[in-house]
């Protein structure tokens, strides 16, 4: 099953894209090596609940320092929230225990980094962004170590290509908290009145299944969402408004990964509850067009939050056709400075 988009046959029809010879080389350049090694980087940090301060500190510092090598000047966003943590205490028999306790007002951050654009439209950004923290047991391969590999790939391989907008790399922290770390976000950018055209939300984008019945759903209906029955592909999820960027992101993978299985409820995920349940949804409440990208988490992976979410799990090429269709996604928005040379003649210069 590919993409259902029929349903807009004029917006499928005016998105469609020839290949740029710039933008394929960029493409190919997209390493299977470097994203399972970005994985099994932070799942050597463990679990990554935001009530870890040591975990936390060691991701946020992983992370600086990969987007500092490539060039960028990142960013610790703070904000206030509530953080839970488990902690020793006596029951009146005299056994230990762990008891949950919670404390308001505790410092929390989101990381950002920002490719800067050189022309015309450099106010115009748009965000790609992936949260890092997993749950209290288990490494997170999948969820979002996968998506966190993906957005550092990306941004890597954007670093020193001129564009005309502007691209934000954003890494949320407490998306299993309840998305608290881009509601902190998306509220900071209509606070500051900064720009923000729209977001791609990576959470899971890891693990693939060829074999048959390997995919579940919570609803299937016949031409409106007909969900495939095989795991194998990347789910588009948009609500009405963000449809242009969802047609914009399957026309990138018709023209650059065609080998890339996808499913679309592109404009429609809006309709379903279950489809806001990652931080695309925080920029949907503030009328920010966004999608969401997954391979559609406990639907699919049975590794989903337990301690067996770890690298081996999942399928390198399924991951790296996905960072590719999102690296061309963000390369075609973004735009050549017009002017410029085209980045593949760059590429060649001595």
């Amino acid at each position: 099953m590919r993409s259902f988009s029929w349903l807009l046959p004029m917006l499928v029809a005016a998105c469609g894209i020839t290949p740029h010879a710039d933008v394929q080389a960029l493409v190919a350049a997209v390493s299977e090596a470097k994203l399972i090694a970005h994985v099994e980087a932070l799942c050597a940090i463990g679990p990554r609940p935001e009530y870890d301060r040591r975990a936390t500190a060691a991701t946020l510092d992983l992370l600086e320092t990969e987007l500092r090598s490539y060039g960028y000047e990142p960013r610790r966003e703070p904000f206030d929230a509530l953080m839970q943590e488990w902690k020793e205490a006596t029951a009146e028999d005299g056994t230990r225990i762990r008891v949950l306790t919670a404390r308001q007002g505790v410092k929390h951050h989101n990381l950002i980094a920002e490719k800067r654009g050189q022309g015309p439209q450099a106010a115009t950004v748009c965000e790609l962004g992936a949260h890092f923290d997993s749950v209290p047991y288990g490494p997170g391969a999948d969820d979002n170590g996968s998506g966190v590999a993906a957005v550092l790939e990306v941004a890597r391989l954007c670093a020193t290509v001129p564009t005309d907008k502007t691209i934000r790399f954003v890494f949320y922290a407490m998306e299993e908290e309840g998305l608290v770390g881009s509601k902190a976000h998306v509220e900071e950018l209509v606070r500051q009145e900064r720009e923000s055209e729209a977001a791609l939300v990576l959470d899971m984008v890891g693990f693939a299944s060829s074999a048959p019945d390997s995919q579940q759903s919570p609803v299937r209906i016949p031409l409106l969402a007909p969900v495939p029955y095989v795991g194998d592909f990347i789910l588009d999820a948009g609500n009405f408004s963000s449809g242009w960027l969802g047609n914009l992101f399957e026309a990138c993978i018709d023209a650059y990964v065609p080998e890339l299985p996808y499913f679309s409820v592109n404009r429609l995920a809006g309709w379903f509850a279950d489809s806001a349940r990652s931080d695309h949804a925080s920029y949907w409440a503030a009328g920010i067009d966004a999608i969401l990208l997954s391979d559609t988490a406990e639907m699919r992976n049975p590794h989903y939050h337990q301690a067996s979410d770890l690298p081996a799990t999942l399928d390198a090429v399924f991951l790296r056709r996905n960072t590719q269709a999102v690296l061309a996604t963000m390369l075609h928005w973004a735009g050549r400075v017009p002017g410029d040379v085209p980045f593949a003649a760059r590429a060649r210069d001595p």
